[in-house]
């Protein structure tokens, strides 16, 4: 009883940190969502009445919808369709309404992330209060901060399940035990329910924890003997280095610093980068001829004993998750979703290492003028998170003082050092200088459904959840080495100090609010709708990804509930991309909403007629401020029959005979 107090107490420990940090929403908990309406939000919020309204409403398999992109509709297990909140929403939204939802799905998953960094240390033997201080760190680190100012939806800023995976993978690593190897595998699929490349970036560190904790390669290199000839070829590289270094200067002064984000052919990238890439191949090789390089491992990590807990927690996800897994290979293999339009990568936007090592930039006693100084550099400001100047130099003292760290805190460091380099992104970056050396991150961002994510700020959320780990060491090393009264207030001066840097300010909230035209639109009985002007998002696809006008935002469609031409999910079929731009229909009024000449086939009523006939169109959406006259002209001689307006906004039903739907189902 008294251990099941401790833990609801520090429950409430952490429930009471996530109001703070979220005030005031607290105040409109019922009323008003917390964070910035449109972009991820309004996706997010899409998906999680979309999953109740697909089995309460249409009885229809909600990893589909066919809402978006009609009438192709769109495959949703391979968007950012996050599951485990899905779920929530389904039994807590018609309880206590959508605003409150969206707010206890945020809070619980500030609360539950800092628990979950308290249960690993407790079952490492640290202390209660550094084990609460670490969880703090955790949860309410300047990450958590950007996620909120950027609007970045729910899939992305809770990162609930990352320290219980953790815990249980090192559990299972600890004592080679079957049930941890399986709690670990559940975890991990609890991460993929939130997020698809959190669920990458976790499981990257099953075979790290194996190749650094077990195999414990060491690198060893030791001078060469050298010949005449490998000196001479030692000074000709010598030469090509210098004269690399050179040319890259006079690019640098003649092109200024810039960054290349694959947007073009693989001619101009191969150009761009080909001086940066073989300087460093010639660095690589005068290494080589240098240096002689031995390796060796612990042959005892080949043991059956020492590979089960990663083979298991492998093999147990791998079972748990096997039909999602065939499905996601097959619509990979077939080539029609999660595909690029083009098979190279390049570019991506690195993150230059002195922003990580900043004091958190969201705090609102030095944001602005932190913001002025950044700007004036030659770098510019951060584009990502810190990660704090008190729990960075906390950690750097830590490592400087210690001179023999335990097994964990060795592994939980050099996960650090690899989630820190993995932030940087595709390419070192240094003080604003490009130097288009290759970093892991790279490899990942070849990964086709890692292909939307040019930066490495996924990886800014296991960063911040090892150092937290690193945290609560330094904060026992800081107790042992200080008097016993003033170690029992350590633990308190040191959440003083976080609460001061990482304070974010008063948050924003919104109110979800829509045209009342769309309301009544949803009253209309049920049939798919054209909106002019059209917008169809081909994320990843078309570059740009949007085509035409998107004037509908996402969560639109919880108010309208009709199917609609067009809409915008972070994934779509390659074949609807080649429909669409084969469609004359569409081509046409793009180029008619574009202030282009109005095509013969959008004056021909009975081409427009079957159009809408063979689509199965029942409504036609038109905003006519967005619309140029002539084509607003044209509209007005389709067979349709206005039934609503609201100041530009009209609604016309289409005025053909359609092919009668028995239900809902069969419209569908």
């Amino acid at each position: 009883m008294k251990v099941l107090s401790r833990h609801l107490l520090v429950l409430f420990g952490y429930a009471f940190l996530a109001v703070l940090y979220t005030y005031p929403t607290i105040l409109h908990f019922g009323t008003r969502y917390i964070g910035h309406s449109g972009g991820d939000v309004g996706l997010t919020l899409r998906d999680m009445w979309y999953f109740r309204h697909a089995l309460t409403q249409l009885h229809v398999n909600p990893l589909w919808t066919d809402l978006e992109y009609w009438p192709h509709g769109g495959n949703l297990i391979l968007t950012n369709y996050c599951l485990f909140n899905d779920v929530q929403a389904f039994f807590l939204a018609p309880l206590i309404g959508m605003p409150a939802t969206w707010n206890f799905c945020y809070l619980s998953a500030l609360a539950l992330s800092g628990y979950g960094v308290y249960l690993l240390l407790r079952d490492w033997s640290y202390a209660s209060d550094e084990a609460f201080a670490a969880g703090a760190l955790f949860s309410f680190c300047p990450t958590a901060a950007m996620q909120l100012e950027h609007g970045r939806g729910l899939e992305v800023a809770c990162w609930t399940a990352i320290p219980f995976f953790f815990w249980f993978l090192c559990r299972a690593v600890r004592d080679r035990r079957a049930r941890d190897a399986f709690g670990a595998a559940l975890c991990l699929t609890w991460v993929w329910s939130y997020n698809n490349y959190y669920l990458i970036l976790c499981a990257l560190f099953i075979p790290f924890f194996y190749l650094f904790g077990e195999l414990r390669v060491a690198v060893k290199t030791s001078p060469i003997i050298l010949t005449s000839s490998r000196r001479v070829m030692l000074r000709i590289l010598d030469g090509l280095l210098a004269a690399g270094f050179a040319s890259i200067l006079c690019l640098l002064s003649t092109k200024g610093v810039r960054e290349f984000h694959g947007h073009g052919s693989a001619t101009e990238l191969i150009l761009h980068v080909m001086p940066y890439v073989s300087f460093w191949c010639v660095v690589g090789l005068r290494l080589l001829l240098s240096r002689s390089f031995s390796w060796e491992f612990d042959r005892q990590a080949l043991s059956a004993r020492a590979l089960y807990p990663y083979l298991a927690t492998i093999g147990f996800y791998a079972a748990i998750n096997l039909p999602f897994i065939v499905a996601v290979g097959f619509f990979m293999h077939s080539g029609d979703f999660a595909t690029m339009s083009r098979s190279w990568r390049g570019g991506g936007n690195p993150c230059d290492p002195l922003w990580l090592l900043l004091p958190n930039i969201f705090n609102p006693m030095w944001k602005e003028g932190l913001a002025k100084i950044l700007s004036a550099l030659p770098f510019g400001p951060p584009q990502l998170a810190t990660l704090g100047l008190i729990p960075v130099a906390t950690v750097a003292w830590w490592w400087y003082s210690t001179a023999r760290r335990d097994k964990w805190t060795s592994l939980w460091l050099a996960s650090l050092v690899f989630s820190f380099i993995l932030v940087l992104g595709p390419w070192l970056k240094i003080l604003g200088v490009h130097t288009y050396l290759p970093l892991p991150f790279y490899f990942l961002h070849l990964l086709p459904i890692y292909s939307n994510m040019p930066t490495g700020q996924s990886a800014n959320v296991l960063a911040a959840f090892f150092l937290s780990l690193l945290f609560a060491a330094a904060l026992q090393q800081i107790k042992r080495r200080l008097p016993a009264r003033a170690a029992a207030r350590a633990s308190l001066v040191i959440l003083a100090l976080l609460a001061f840097e990482f304070a974010p300010g008063a948050r924003e909230t919104f109110a979800l609010q829509f045209p009342p035209i769309m309301a009544r639109f949803q009253a209309h009985p049920y049939g798919a709708y054209l909106p002019v002007p059209l917008g169809i998002n081909f994320h990843l696809i078309a570059n740009p990804g949007p085509l035409g006008v998107e004037w509908l935002e996402p969560q639109h469609q919880i108010a309208i509930q009709k199917p609609r031409v067009g809409g915008y999910l972070t994934r779509v079929a390659r074949r609807v991309y080649r429909i669409t731009l084969r469609d004359p229909f569409i081509q046409a009024l793009f180029s008619g909403q574009a202030g282009g000449e109005i095509e013969s086939m959008l004056n021909d009523c009975a081409r427009v007629s079957r159009y809408l006939r063979d689509t199965r169109l029942k409504y036609v959406f038109v905003n006519e401020a967005l619309v140029p006259a002539a084509l607003s002209q044209t509209i007005r001689r389709w067979p349709l029959r206005q039934i609503d307006q609201e100041g530009p906004i009209k609604l016309y039903s289409v005025d053909v005979c359609l092919p009668p739907p028995d239900s809902k189902r069969k419209l569908r």
